[in-house]
């Protein structure tokens, strides 16, 4: 994986996180 897509997984993550909260 590229940096950049493991940038924006990680990105959607925290915000599936954040929407949670």
């Amino acid at each position: 994986a590229t940096d950049m897509e493991t940038l924006q997984e990680s990105r959607q993550r925290v915000k599936k996180l954040y929407k949670e909260y």
